[in-house]
């Protein structure tokens, strides 16, 4: 608002803009695409590590293996190639933003060869129904990360058209490069390689000050 106050000011071209409709749907995006789809993927990370306990330990004796006494860093992905498998599982079954982020049509268009779409169209795109669905992946509606390890062991991302969890075109596949590989990844190899992740029930009840036994 600030600045928008500034440019008025000024005369600054263009601070046309920056109107309250403008400056509010910036705002929407950055909680929406930066802070709410991290947070919600980590909660279902942590979830699923505490279910399928099997997993959490085939992780967890992978970080060490790897890591050892070190701390993480990035290039560490690139070997830990069940943690991926994981994650990119997680996504593709508890996806963060199922319907997508809405799209609107420039211009007239058709669609698939055969749908006309006029232009200011506003789309969206079913995500969850198509990371769901048993014609794009088998037992789609199972959480099962070796989907995404190959015979050698290896972490296979499935270069498919239909694992869109941030959507189609240039924007989603780069924010799921940078999203899944580098933040998300790296957020939980602490957890992996230094806590134990149980349930309360697991752990005994609660302590005096309400605090779960975390170690």
């Amino acid at each position: 608002m600030d600045a928008k106050r500034l440019a008025e000011a000024e005369g600054k071209p263009g601070f046309e803009c920056l109107i309250d409709n403008n400056i509010a749907a910036v705002v929407m995006d950055m909680y929406l695409a930066g802070t709410d789809t991290i947070y919600t993927t980590l909660v279902w990370n942590l979830l699923f590590m505490v279910y399928y306990s099997d997993w959490q330990q085939i992780m967890r004796n992978e970080v060490n293996d790897r890591l050892g006494d070190r701390a993480p860093v990035v290039t560490d992905k690139h070997h830990l190639h069940n943690v991926m498998a994981f994650v990119y599982e997680t996504i593709r079954w508890r996806n963060a933003g199922p319907m997508g982020a809405p799209h609107m049509t420039l211009s007239d268009t058709i669609l698939g060869g055969k749908y006309p779409v006029p232009g200011q169209t506003i789309l969206i795109i079913h995500l969850w129904h198509i990371l769901t669905n048993d014609k794009y992946f088998t037992n789609a509606d199972q959480f099962k990360p070796e989907r995404f390890i190959d015979e050698h062991g290896q972490f296979n991302s499935i270069e498919s058209s239909a694992y869109i969890p941030f959507g189609t075109g240039r924007h989603g596949r780069a924010y799921l490069i940078v999203s899944v590989l580098e933040n998300r990844t790296v957020l939980i190899y602490p957890v992996l390689w230094q806590r134990n992740v149980k349930t309360v029930r697991e752990w005994g009840e609660e302590n005096k000050e309400g605090l779960i036994p975390f170690g």
